[in-house]
């Protein structure tokens, strides 16, 4: 049986590495600096996922978390990954 990926199930929202030329941008869309975003372990099941597809994630990369709501629509929320808290 193969390994599960949490990426693919209906109940986890999209996640994307952020390329670091758009960090800038966003974190003054944002008006506020890395220090102050929500943040996301290494340890966690879909980053360990998006570091098989590529590579090494450092820390202090953003992660993009795009959301899809019937009332709300879609919403794009931003994770710091950090070691651990």
């Amino acid at each position: 049986m193969g390994r599960l990926n949490v990426m693919k199930h209906a109940l986890v929202p999209i996640h994307r590495l952020v390329p670091r030329d758009e960090e800038a941008e966003i974190l003054g869309k944002l008006k506020a600096s890395k220090g102050q975003l929500p943040k996301i372990l290494k340890a966690d099941p879909v980053l360990k996922q998006l570091i098989e597809e590529h590579g090494d994630i450092e820390k202090g990369r953003l992660i993009e978390i795009e959301r899809v709501s019937m009332t709300a629509g879609v919403s794009k929320a931003y994770r710091l990954v950090v070691e651990r808290e």
